[in-house]
């Protein structure tokens, strides 16, 4: 007769948003999971397990104006958006067991919707974003046009890559926006390999919307 286990799981986040030197934007977290199982895979009863694992966040913002009054451009501002994280798991060799034929198995699983596995990472995202907002037109009374180029890269680095035979630094993805109105703009992502700079992949699509003028009762009302 097939034995029926239970189980029960509870997750615990905690984050924080902190500014530093008046201009850095530090978001530490950490996490922690754990399980209750009635009898866990290697046969073991009433047994419990949790993992934590945390991280660190850290951006800042750089721009700058620029003035060169060509023709109908009256200003140019520059932002750019450095972002770095820092991400890290511990190792839990405990979590698994040797099963009869030797192979490492989660003692922690078998029970729909609650499981836990984990393994050591420590690994590093970063990014960069550049927002180009440009005043365009008369003197007196520029256009503003926010958002006139973005383009944003991002990827990350595997500290223990070397563990598994893998390339530490991923694939780097670009995204890249262009808006000369706010109804129309154009977006372009790309993948590159860092290692020999090939272009893996590339998309464009672009979009146009409309937005009519709502009339009110008494417009309606004079027809």
């Amino acid at each position: 007769v097939a034995q029926t286990r239970t189980a029960a799981r509870h997750d615990l986040s905690v984050t924080d948003v902190r500014t530093l030197l008046g201009f850095l934007r530090v978001s530490p977290n950490m996490g922690y999971t754990e399980v209750f199982y009635s009898k866990d895979a290697a046969g073991n009863r009433l047994q419990r397990a949790g993992v934590w694992r945390g991280g660190i966040g850290v951006n800042t913002a750089v721009f700058g104006t620029f003035r060169p009054s060509l023709g109908p451009l009256r200003a140019i501002r520059h932002v750019m958006t450095p972002s770095l994280g820092f991400n890290y798991v511990p190792a839990y060799p405990k979590l698994f067991y040797r099963d009869s034929n030797g192979n490492l198995a989660p003692r922690f699983s078998g029970v729909s919707g609650i499981s836990l596995t984990s393994s050591e990472s420590r690994s590093m995202t970063f990014s960069l974003r550049n927002d180009v907002h440009v005043k365009w037109g008369n003197a007196t009374q520029p256009k503003v046009i926010n958002n006139l180029i973005q383009l944003q890269t991002s990827g990350s680095y595997d500290f223990l890559a070397h563990r598994h035979g893998r390339k530490p630094l991923s694939d780097l993805s670009s995204f890249l926006r262009l808006r000369a109105t706010d109804r129309t703009s154009i977006d372009m992502d790309f993948t590159h390999d860092p290692y020999g700079g090939k272009l893996l992949r590339f998309g464009v699509s672009s979009g146009l919307s409309f937005q009519g003028v709502r009339r009110t009762p008494e417009e309606e009302g004079e027809e």
